[in-house]
């Protein structure tokens, strides 16, 4: 799948793995067969057929590979475009090669269909409603947000802080969301759907009357919506000068799981947002706390409609605060 179709310089790289097995089926050792390269582009008969290199493909990325073929040993394939495919080119990132055995949550069945050009039926998808938002963040995690850009502001600007008596602070507290199939974004913007949260009069708590809608919700148990905390910090580079710095605090999977007629199946959902180190699943760095204690938290609360009118009354309550004492004995005992 992609959206490019240059046929003169793209080049689809096939490596022949061999597996060792024992009795029992279990895979013991793999071997790297030989590997060939191909136009996937280029339209072909049936019965075509291209040399096999030996050794691994990963001699490609060392610059000019010795192309030395394989005696006795060719590809055969077949080429072709298959219209019927273009439903599920959503469910799917660019430049991505699959095959009928993996598994693609958003397609009846969760696999593509053996044979070319057999219909392919999507499952049910919704729209997802998120409103009543609120936040909560404890005062140790904002101070050392603080803390860190304001030691990023005297790094990178090296102005004398004292002096000048500008502090960095807090400009806004952002909250996206997305719905991800485990290969792609699948809802209309990505992480682009946005709400802006303000601080309430209650210390540490964010709260927002906007209502955050997210389309092409799939009735798939391997859909999640993802949803992302960021901070953007003002940095003073002088008295007429500021920047702004994007941190990305913590994330949180939410597993939307369904019924036969398409209802919630988990009214009540307990868990805790993601803090760094480490990166979300779009690849954001997470910023990571320094000098919290292990068990730190930034609960989240959410009252998540399943509706098309983003007022009804039904509501999904998500408390993030959740108990961490089983889940730290847990990695006790792994210790």
């Amino acid at each position: 799948f992609s959206r490019f179709e240059d046929s003169a310089t793209c080049s689809a790289v096939l490596e022949i793995i061999v597996l060792a097995q024992d009795r029992d089926g279990h895979t013991l050792e793999t071997y790297s067969a030989g590997w060939c390269d191909l136009n996937p582009f280029a339209v072909t008969e049936a019965g075509k057929k291209i040399p096999v290199y030996t050794g691994s493909p990963r001699q490609l990325t060392f610059g000019n590979p010795i192309h030395q073929a394989v005696g006795g040993l060719q590809l055969e394939y077949e080429v072709r475009f298959d219209d019927a495919l273009s439903r599920v080119r959503h469910l799917l990132p660019d430049f991505c090669m699959v095959s009928s055995e993996q598994i693609i949550p958003g397609i009846v069945g969760d696999r593509l269909p053996d044979s070319p050009g057999s219909p392919v039926e999507l499952t049910p998808s919704s729209t997802l409603y998120c409103n009543g938002i609120r936040l909560t963040v404890h005062q140790s995690v904002e101070a050392e947000i603080l803390a860190f850009a304001q030691q990023i502001r005297k790094t990178h600007y090296n102005h004398n802080l004292v002096q000048e008596r500008q502090e960095v602070e807090i400009k806004e507290v952002r909250l996206r969301a997305g719905v991800h199939n485990g290969w792609n974004f699948v809802n209309e913007r990505g992480m682009n759907n946005m709400v802006l949260l303000a601080q309430t009069p209650e210390p540490h708590i964010y709260d927002t009357t906007s209502i955050l809608g997210l389309t092409n919700i799939l009735h798939s148990s391997c859909t999640v919506v993802i949803f992302q905390l960021e901070y953007v910090i003002s940095l003073p580079r002088d008295r007429a000068k500021s920047e702004e710095l994007n941190l990305t605090v913590a994330w949180l999977p939410f597993s939307t799981q369904f019924s036969a007629h398409g209802e919630l199946l988990k009214p009540i959902v307990r868990d805790i947002m993601v803090m760094g180190p480490g990166q979300t699943v779009t690849r954001d760095m997470l910023w990571e706390p320094m000098n919290l204690p292990h068990a730190n938290e930034i609960p989240i609360h959410l009252s998540l409609n399943f509706s098309r009118d983003p007022y009804a009354q039904t509501e999904i309550i998500l408390d993030n605060r959740a108990d961490l004492s089983a889940l730290e004995k847990s990695h006790q005992d792994q210790l």
